[in-house]
């Protein structure tokens, strides 16, 4: 690894932009100040790609950070303009608040396809860059000591090589208290979430589409409106309650389900107000624990060759596990 450090001054951080040769892997430690040139311009080989800001022990990654550090970080707010990342790039980590880079990834050109490992540590007023979603060759997001952490792109999409998501932190810390909506489509390989987003005591929207590997170990506790389009993997099978009930969840929306059946766990979602199943050709029956749902007040199904014609009033064979639902519309028509 070719490891450039910075000088207090910060004046040679520019020689870098006349090194368009180097290969392999680079990492640029004590960036501090406002640094505003074209450092990775023509940088083609680069693979491996570390970004140090206010780097005062170079030999030690994993050094655990001190109030002392943390404060001076915040204080010093170093800036770097990165206008470009090298299409070869692979792996990029970022550490030490590593500002304009969590404001927005420099994508040019369209997404870029060949970034595996995003990792993002030490940042102490991170919010999550937009750009994520043009990283189409992501495998690994990890985040780490970002204890402040307060927001995120709210939508996370397109990424069918993303595998993993991690986010460590300490204890006894409230992260990303102010996301609300969150929204995950077309991530085939991705297999979980982070408890620290299933915890979240502030989302209350979430969807997630086309993820058929994602397993969710439980719904969060706050949560009010759930939408499963495509397959959304066993959330399409079930839903993974704690305690055996959810009492804030009052819409869920299941559309495009490839599966012959709605999910299993749909009696233990006591707040549940309206449920809106569309376009599922291979639902073939509602099942029984609708019954017991006495707070559902709307459904709405369309699209369902199969399903509706059973949802018909008084004659369909669903028709007595319904009958309850104070509203029910079936293909835009009101039936009841």
């Amino acid at each position: 690894m070719s490891n450039f450090v910075v000088s207090e001054e910060g004046d040679d951080i520019g020689e870098l932009k006349h090194l368009s040769n180097l290969r392999g892997s680079l990492r640029i430690s004590n960036i501090k100040g406002v640094v505003k040139e074209a450092i990775l311009k023509d940088k083609e080989y680069l693979r491996h790609l570390t970004l140090r800001f206010n780097d005062d022990d170079d030999d030690d990654d994993e050094a655990v950070k001190n109030d002392d550090d943390d404060e001076a970080v915040k204080n010093s707010c170093p800036y770097l303009e990165v206008s470009y990342l090298p299409p070869s790039l692979e792996e990029l980590k970022l550490e030490n608040d590593a500002s304009s880079l969590l404001i927005s990834l420099p994508i040019q050109n369209g997404p870029h396809t060949n970034l595996k490992s995003l990792a993002i540590r030490y940042s102490p007023h991170l919010t999550l860059p937009q750009g994520l979603s043009q990283l189409k060759a992501l495998q690994t997001l990890y985040v780490s000591n970002c204890d402040s952490l307060t927001c995120m792109s709210n939508e996370i999409g397109e990424m069918k090589h993303w595998e993993e998501w991690v986010i460590k932190t300490i204890v006894n810390i409230t992260l990303m208290p102010l996301l609300q909506t969150l929204s995950i489509w077309n991530c085939p390989m991705l297999k979980s979430l982070p408890c620290q987003i299933l915890s979240s005591s502030s989302l209350r929207e979430m969807t997630i589409d086309s993820c058929p590997h994602l397993e969710v170990s439980y719904l969060p506790l706050c949560l009010e409106k759930l939408t499963l389009q495509s397959d959304a993997g066993p959330l399409s099978i079930s839903l993974p309650i704690q305690n055996g009930l959810h009492t804030n969840l009052k819409s869920l929306a299941i559309q495009y389900s490839p599966h012959s059946t709605l999910p299993q766990g749909l009696s233990q979602l006591k707040a549940l107000q309206t449920l809106y199943v569309s376009n599922c050709d291979s639902l073939t029956c509602i099942p029984d624990e609708l019954k017991h749902l006495t707070s559902l007040q709307v459904l709405k199904i369309c699209g369902c060759p199969i399903l509706g014609p059973r949802c018909k009033k008084e004659v369909g064979e669903d028709w007595s596990i319904i009958s309850h639902i104070p509203n029910i519309h079936i293909d835009w028509k009101k039936i009841q």
